[in-house]
């Protein structure tokens, strides 16, 4: 009888080593993107105007930030890079591979701004960042 418990424990350790190693080895690939090299970053900012009917010459347009709207990145052959939402300032931070992009900004009837007016394109080279500002047009004429 002791044979035999002292057989099942040591094929149970065995047992429960091989699943702690499958187990670890799972966990070791999380958080990882195949493929994954060097990445630049699109820092951007969303703003929208006019904000009033009246624009006088030589003064800028007054914008206001977009917050809380969804950007998509798309890459030129159209499929989703990256995605995320701007800030309460409007502003958006998002790591990509280097390549090409168009900057997408959600429109949401119901909410400041009607389109986008500002085109999206960016060149992201590695280890950079690529600044850009989106504007919307508010429909305020």
């Amino acid at each position: 009888m002791l044979a035999r418990v002292l057989a099942w424990n040591r094929h149970s350790s065995i047992l429960a080593a091989a699943i702690l190693f499958v187990c670890l080895e799972g966990l070791a690939g999380c958080g990882q993107v195949t493929g994954a090299g060097p990445t630049g970053t699109i820092s951007g900012d969303v703003v929208a105007g006019p904000t009033s009917p009246v624009e006088r010459v030589g003064t800028p347009t007054a914008t206001v930030p977009v917050t809380n709207r969804a950007v998509v990145i798309k890459a030129k052959d159209g499929t989703e890079a990256a995605r995320t939402t701007t800030d309460t300032q409007g502003h958006f931070l998002v790591s990509v591979a280097p390549g090409d992009y168009d900057v997408q900004v959600a429109i949401v009837p119901g909410t400041v701004g009607m389109r986008q007016q500002t085109p999206g394109d960016v060149h992201v080279v590695a280890g950079q960042t690529t600044q850009i500002t989106i504007q919307l047009d508010t429909g305020i004429r």
